[in-house]
C-alpha cells in the first residue's frame, strides 16, 4: 500500500492546501474519475458563530474512488437551511478552483481561506447546515455523477449578521441558460444585472421578472435593490433555412440526410424530382431525374439504406394512383417494389370537403406474409383543394422485412363522406383485430400531421383558426403548444431524433415551391 502527501498551494479568490494520503488497494480498472465526499467530521467553517465581513475558513473532505486523474473542478461552498441542496433555496457562499485530484486518493482535507478580497457574504441571520458540492460546474465527467453534495451533520453554523441583503431568484427553461441562477444575493441599493442566452437552435422566447412580463429580452437589470425578487427566462425553437425550393421533406432515421420534393418548374405541368440534402446544409444530391415523370412522397426505410416514393406518369400537378419504387440516395439501384416494411403507427388528415376517391391508394392499409404486398402502408393528406399523398412505413416488430411469414393480415380503412375534417392516428394490432383509425379531436385545421419519433406527439401546422405556424400536441389533441412565430404558413414537419425539418410557405409562391426549414425540438 502506498502513502504519500502532496501540498499545493493556489494564489487565487482562496488559498486552497490539499493533503492527500492514498490507502485505495482496489485494483478495479475504472474508465472515468469518480469525485465523492469523504466524510462529514471535517465539513466546517472557522470562525462559528461568524458574521458579515469577517475572514473565514472551510474544510472540507474530497475522494477519487477511481483509478484515473481528475482534472481540473470547482468547489461550491453553501449554507443551507437543510439538509438538502438545490441550488435556489441554499446561499453561496464561496467557490473555489482545485487544479486537480489524483486517482484513487481518500480522507483529502480541502482548507478554503479566502483572501482579503472574499469575505463571509451577507446572509440573514440564524443557524444553517454546511453544504458543498463538487464539480459544481460539471466540468469532470464522472463514473458516478450522484455523490457530490458533501453535509456537514456534526454541527451547525451560527451566522451574526444583519438582513442587508435581498434574493433573487433567477430559473431559465429548457433551450437556454440565465446568468447568474438560482438564488441571487444583493446588498441593499446595489444593481443587479442578468444576462439571458439561447442555446444553439433556440430563441428567447418571454422572460418575466416578478411575474411581470418583459419582453424577450437577453439582458434585465433590477436596479436599487430594496426587496426580494424573481426572474425566469423561457426559450423556443429558433427554425433556420435549410435549403429553397422543396417540398414533402421527410428525415432518415438517423436524422441526418432529408429527402425532399423539388418540382422543375413553375409551370401547371411541371414534373417532379426526388433531392437529398443533409441536415448541416451540405451535400444537395438530384436522386431521381426523370422529365417525363413525377416523383413524390419519398420515405427513407427504416434501415436508412434506400429512399422509397410513388411514381407517375406526366406532371406532379393533379396526379392520382402512381407505383411505388425503391432508390438508393445516390441515385442507384431503382427498384419497383411492392414489399416494403411495416409502419409502428402514423398519422394521416382527412375532410369531407374533398370527395374521396374509390381508388385504393387513399385507403390505408396493412399487407402481412403473403409474399407479394407485405407489410404496406400508405397514408394520405388533404388539404382543401389539391391531394397530396403521403406515404408511411417503418419496421413491423412481429416479420421485419419477412415476405414469407404466416398469419397474413389486411387492413382497409375507407374514410366516410360524413368524417369532419381532422388528423387520424393509426396503430397496428399484433394480434389478429384491426385496429380502426382513431381521430384525433380539435384537428381540423391541421393537415400534414405527423407523429413524434416515440409516438407520444403529434406535429402539424396550421391551416385556419390558429395563427400560422407548427404546432405540437398530444395523441388526443389537447396540450397545444405553438413551435413559430413568423406568421408564415409551416407545414409537412417530419420529426427524426431532435431535429424537425418543415415548409414554409414563402410571402410570394405557393407549398410546393416552399422553403425547408430545420429546428429542434426535444420529445
Amino acid at each position: 500500500m502506498k502513502k504519500f502527501i502532496v501540498y499545493i498551494f493556489f494564489i487565487a479568490a482562496a488559498s486552497i492546501f490539499i493533503t492527500c494520503e492514498n490507502t485505495n488497494t482496489d485494483d478495479t480498472d475504472y474508465h472515468k474519475p469518480d469525485l465523492v465526499d469523504s466524510g462529514s467530521y471535517y465539513e466546517q467553517l472557522i470562525p462559528n458563530p461568524v458574521s458579515y465581513g469577517e475572514n473565514f475558513q472551510a474544510l472540507c473532505m474530497v475522494g477519487n474512488n477511481s483509478e484515473v486523474d481528475a482534472g481540473s473542478f470547482y468547489i461550491d461552498l453553501y449554507a443551507s437551511t437543510d439538509q438538502r441542496f438545490t441550488g435556489t433555496s441554499d446561499y453561496f457562499i464561496a467557490r473555489q478552483r482545485v487544479s486537480s485530484m489524483p486517482a484513487e486518493s481518500s480522507d483529502v482535507i480541502i482548507i478554503i481561506e479566502p483572501d482579503d478580497f472574499i469575505k463571509f457574504p451577507s446572509i440573514p441571520s440564524g443557524y444553517y447546515y454546511i453544504l458543498y458540492v463538487i464539480d459544481s460546474t460539471n466540468s469532470i465527467e464522472e463514473s458516478n455523477e450522484s455523490n457530490n453534495v458533501g453535509l456537514c451533520t456534526g454541527s451547525t453554523l451560527h451566522v451574526d449578521g444583519e438582513d442587508t441583503t435581498y434574493s433573487i431568484v433567477a430559473t431559465a427553461g429548457n433551450g437556454g441558460s440565465i446568468s447568474p441562477i438560482g438564488r441571487v444575493f444583493v446588498e441593499e441599493d446595489d444593481d443587479q444585472t442578468f444576462t439571458i442566452t439561447p442555446d444553439e437552435g433556440y430563441a428567447i422566447s418571454t422572460v418575466w421578472a416578478d411575474s411581470i412580463y418583459v419582453g424577450p429580452v437577453s439582458s434585465y437589470t433590477f436596479y436599487n435593490v430594496g426587496s426580494n425578487h424573481t426572474i425566469s427566462a423561457f426559450f423556443r425553437a429558433s427554425p433556420s433555412l435549410l435549403v429553397r425550393d422543396g417540398c414533402d421533406p421527410h428525415l432518415s432515421p438517423d436524422g441526418l440526410k432529408i429527402a425532399f420534393v423539388r418540382l422543375t418548374s413553375t409551370a401547371n405541368n411541371a414534373t417532379s424530382d426526388i433531392w437529398t440534402i443533409n441536415v448541416d446544409g451540405t451535400n444537395l444530391t438530384h436522386v431521381t431525374n426523370t422529365p417525363n415523370d413525377s416523383e413524390f412522397c419519398p420515405q427513407w426505410t427504416p434501415d436508412g439504406a434506400n429512399i422509397g416514393f410513388i411514381k407517375v406518369a406526366g406532371s406532379y400537378s393533379g396526379h392520382t394512383g402512381g407505383t411505388l419504387w425503391e432508390i438508393s440516395p445516390n441515385g442507384t439501384n431503382l427498384t419497383q417494389t411492392w414489399s416494403l416494411d411495416v409502419v409502428d403507427s402514423f398519422c394521416f388528415w382527412i375532410c369531407d370537403l374533398t370527395p374521396v376517391p374509390s381508388s385504393s391508394w387513399f385507403t390505408v392499409m396493412e399487407y402481412r406474409g403473403d409474399g407479394v404486398t407485405d407489410g404496406l402502408y400508405l397514408g394520405f393528406g388533404w388539404p382543401l383543394s389539391n391531394s397530396a399523398l403521403r406515404l408511411a412505413w417503418g419496421t413491423d416488430p412481429t416479420s421485419p422485412n419477412n415476405p414469407t411469414t404466416t398469419n397474413p393480415r389486411i387492413a382497409l380503412f375507407n374514410p366516410l363522406i360524413g368524417e369532419t375534417c381532422g388528423a387520424y392516428t393509426f396503430i397496428p394490432s399484433d394480434s389478429q383485430s384491426i385496429n380502426p383509425p382513431i381521430k384525433v379531436e380539435n384537428t381540423g385545421n391541421f393537415p400534414w400531421p405527423c407523429m413524434s419519433p416515440q409516438g407520444s406527439k403529434i406535429i402539424a401546422g396550421a391551416d385556419g383558426g390558429e395563427p400560422n405556424g407548427l404546432y405540437v400536441m398530444s395523441l388526443s389533441g389537447d396540450n397545444l403548444t405553438q413551435l413559430t412565430f413568423d406568421g408564415r404558413p409551416d407545414h409537412q414537419a417530419t420529426w427524426s431524433g431532435s431535429t424537425v425539418v418543415f415548409v414554409r410557405v414563402p410571402s410570394e409562391g405557393t407549398l410546393y415551391h416552399g422553403d425547408l426549414y430545420k429546428m429542434t425540438l426535444q420529445e
